[in-house]
């Protein structure tokens, strides 16, 4: 989302954006506690660690998906016309 604020000649940019800050939600902080199992380990680890191990776990996923063979989704398939 985008929002654009015109401001008058003497309005200092500055002021506006902190009184905005200040009396609005524009700004939120919240915190998060980002703890991981990283090899059996329970670890807390910075937001970057914690997005490398998330999307190298989606890509063992996808991998043992595709060595698992085509039985297990043949096999949904087959159940589900059953009904």
């Amino acid at each position: 989302m985008r929002l654009v604020i015109e401001l008058k000649r003497d309005a200092l940019p500055k002021v506006v954006l902190n009184k905005l800050y200040k009396h609005t939600s524009m700004q939120t902080t919240f915190g998060v506690n980002t703890v991981a199992l990283v090899d059996g380990v329970p670890r807390t680890l910075p937001l970057r660690d914690v997005i490398h191990h998330y999307v190298d776990h989606q890509r063992e996923v996808v991998i043992r998906r595709r060595s698992s063979g085509s039985t297990r989704p043949s096999a949904r398939r087959t159940s589900s016309r059953a009904c």
